[in-house]
């Protein structure tokens, strides 16, 4: 494996974990100020 083609694979990992990371995010905000009481289990299914 190659300088180049490590950091490809390790710059491809940071920016799906970072997109993984915001997904977290969004859904932390969501269940916090959207979310009725209750709600996490309807929305689990």
């Amino acid at each position: 494996m190659t300088n180049n083609t490590a950091y490809a694979e390790l710059m491809a990992y940071q920016r799906q974990t970072e997109a993984l990371a915001k997904v977290a995010e969004r859904l932390g905000w969501d269940q916090e100020t959207m979310m009725p009481r209750g709600g996490a289990e309807q929305r689990g299914e």
